[in-house]
């Protein structure tokens, strides 16, 4: 019995020197190195319509152990600086051993733009008519896509009871931090049965300071009368820089006249 018990506790030693020398050879063997990831330029500049891949421009890592993890390089953060289209990239890599490494740059969009608000029907409602501002309002962002989710919307005795114009806020931001805002008037008017109605290409347009406007360009169809027989009124005075209404009108054959509304942002 007394042999026996200490043939168990050799053989429990013997394991445990075992285990202690294969612990020791793991260690010796991992790798302790972290990767090493570069960026050629401090500052990067890319167009906003290349996407993400543009953002991996002259970024390379490699690691002693694993060789070229280039590929393996992810961009792990995109901080914005507001409306400039600067912007902190933070870049990441990780080698087999799960270390991780990353850096930093700057990254300019040359062409950067603030987010962008749609309209897929004029801000125009009837006496009565069921107000759903929402259903019209769209927005659009180069860095993110479309914004509209995002959309505040600020007004204050908004109601079809009456005729009158009222002023809406509408407001987002996108991921670089960059708020966009625009302030238009939702008019209330008596409604015309009957009356021609214009469809419009779109309703909401920016334009570039001193660029020329067609107005004609951008009739779709008339229903209840014939598209050459529009009119289109711009403000008096032209077009000014911010927010400016293009009124189109059409007379039918009843004799009544249809009315509708290009929003243009002059920028």
């Amino acid at each position: 019995m007394k042999r026996l018990r200490i043939i168990i506790l050799a053989l429990l030693a013997l394991s445990l020197v075992l285990l202690g020398i294969s612990s020791g050879v793991r260690l010796l063997v991992k790798d302790r190195t972290l990767p090493v990831i570069e960026c050629d330029q401090q500052e990067l500049h890319v167009s906003a319509k290349d996407g993400s891949d543009a953002l991996l421009q002259g970024v390379t890592a490699r690691d002693d152990k694993d060789g070229d993890l280039t590929d393996a390089i992810v961009v792990e953060q995109i901080a914005g600086t507001g409306q400039t289209g600067k912007v902190t990239v933070t870049y990441a890599v990780a080698d087999s051993d799960h270390h991780v490494a990353s850096c930093t740059r700057t990254v300019v969009y040359t062409d950067y733009v603030s987010p962008r608000f749609s309209l897929s029907a004029p801000l125009i409602y009837d006496v009565g008519e069921a107000l759903q501002v929402r259903d019209r309002l769209g927005a659009w962002d180069m860095i993110d896509g479309a914004l509209t989710d995002r959309i505040k919307i600020n007004a204050s005795a908004l109601s079809t009871n009456y005729v009158g114009r009222f002023p809406l806020t509408m407001e987002v931001t996108n991921s670089l931090g960059d708020t966009a805002s625009l302030t238009l008037d939702v008019v209330v008017r008596e409604s015309d049965r009957g009356a021609p109605e214009i469809q419009l290409k779109q309703y909401l347009l920016y334009l570039e300071q001193d660029a020329a406007l067609d107005p004609a360009e951008y009739i779709g169809s008339v229903v209840g009368g014939d598209d050459s027989n529009v009119i289109a009124a711009l403000p008096e005075g032209g077009l000014k820089r911010g927010v400016n209404e293009v009124t189109y009108s059409c007379m039918g054959s009843t004799g009544l006249t249809g009315t509708t509304t290009l929003y243009v942002i002059v920028e």
